[in-house]
C-alpha cells in the first residue's frame, strides 16, 4: 500500500517525469500493537543526492564593488567571509547546497562594509529577513553539516508558495511538519490572512514549513481534496507530517496569529487526537 507521503505528494500534481526518475523501496512500520505494516516509499521526499566530486563555481570578490553586484545578481545568494582556518567548511557547503550561488572574500574593506568582524557565511535575500549570518568563529560545536541545515532552513520564505516546483523544496527539506493556508488568491481576505500567516511563520522558522496553497490554480484543487476540503470550508488551516502522515485540520472559526499559534504549540506539545481514521492516513481536529 503506498504511503500517505506518495499520496500526497501524486495529489499535490507535481509532474510525472519527476516521479518516475525516483524509484520505490520497500519499508516496514511497527505498529503500537506490534503488527508489521508494508509500505512504499518514495526517496523522492530525501534531499537530493549529488556526485561529491562534481565540481561547482564560487565567485571570488576582491571588493565592494564586485560583492554588491553579486548579492544583487539573485533572489538568494551565499557570501563567505572566509580565513583560511575555515575554507574547508565552506568548500563542504558549497559542494552540499547546489541551488544556489557562492561568493567569497577575504577583503577586510568588504568584511568592513558588511560589518563582519568574524568568519561568516551569510544568506542575502531579496525577501523577509533579507540577510542571515552564521559566524564560524563564533558559534562553537560548528560544523559543515550544521552550517549546509542552516542554509536550507533560511533561505527559505517564510511562507512558500506552493506549486509543482516550489513542491521539490518543500519535500527535500528536513522539515516534517508543514502547516498549509489554503485559500485563493482572488478572496478579499487573502491579503490579511497572509500577512498574518507570515507573522506567526517567523516564530516557526526551522521547526515547521508555512506553505500558502491558491486554490485559483486548478492542480491545487486536489490539495483540498486530500484534506477533504470544500470551497465552503475555505479559508482553512491545515497541517501535515510528512514522517508520521498526520493530518490535522484546525477547526473552523476566524484564523488569527492567537489561534494560528496556538494550534502548531499544540501539535508540538501534544500527540493530535484522532477523531476519525482514513483508510491511508489519520485525520484529527482541533
Amino acid at each position: 500500500m503506498l504511503s500517505c507521503r506518495v499520496l500526497l505528494y501524486l495529489l499535490l500534481h507535481l509532474t510525472l517525469s519527476l516521479v518516475q526518475a525516483q524509484e520505490e523501496v520497500e519499508v516496514q512500520d511497527v505498529d503500537e500493537n506490534g503488527e508489521v505494516n508494508t509500505r512504499m516509499k518514495n526517496p523522492l521526499f530525501g534531499k537530493p543526492k549529488h556526485k561529491k566530486d562534481d565540481s561547482r563555481t564560487v565567485n571570488v570578490l576582491k571588493d565592494i564593488a564586485t560583492t554588491e553586484e553579486f548579492i544583487n545578481s539573485s533572489d538568494v545568494t551565499i557570501m563567505g567571509f572566509i580565513k583560511v582556518c575555515e575554507a574547508d567548511i565552506f568548500h563542504e557547503v558549497v559542494k552540499n547546497v547546489r541551488a544556489l550561488s557562492f561568493g567569497l572574500t577575504p577583503s577586510e574593506v568588504v568584511w568592513k562594509k558588511y560589518n563582519v568582524t568574524e568568519s561568516t557565511i551569510s544568506i542575502f535575500k531579496k525577501y523577509d529577513e533579507k540577510r542571515a549570518d552564521y559566524e564560524l568563529g563564533v558559534i562553537t560545536g560548528m560544523t559543515a553539516a550544521k552550517v549546509v541545515e542552516f542554509v536550507n532552513v533560511n533561505e527559505m520564505r517564510l511562507v512558500t508558495e506552493y506549486n509543482d516546483h516550489n513542491a521539490i523544496q518543500i519535500f527535500g527539506s528536513h522539515i516534517p511538519v508543514h502547516i498549509l493556508l489554503i485559500v485563493n488568491k482572488s478572496a478579499p481576505e487573502y491579503p490579511t490572512l497572509l500577512e498574518i500567516f507570515t507573522t506567526v511563520a517567523r516564530d516557526y522558522r526551522g521547526t515547521m514549513i508555512f506553505i500558502h496553497v491558491d486554490t485559483d490554480m486548478k492542480s491545487n484543487i486536489r490539495v483540498m481534496a486530500f484534506f477533504s476540503l470544500k470551497h465552503e470550508n475555505l479559508p482553512s488551516v491545515c497541517l501535515y507530517n510528512t514522517l508520521t502522515d498526520d493530518v490535522v485540520i484546525m477547526r473552523a472559526g476566524e484564523i488569527s496569529a492567537f489561534r494560528i499559534r496556538g494550534f502548531c504549540n499544540e501539535y508540538i506539545g501534544v500527540k493530535p487526537r484522532v477523531i476519525r481514521n482514513a483508510p491511508q492516513y489519520n485525520r484529527a481536529a482541533w
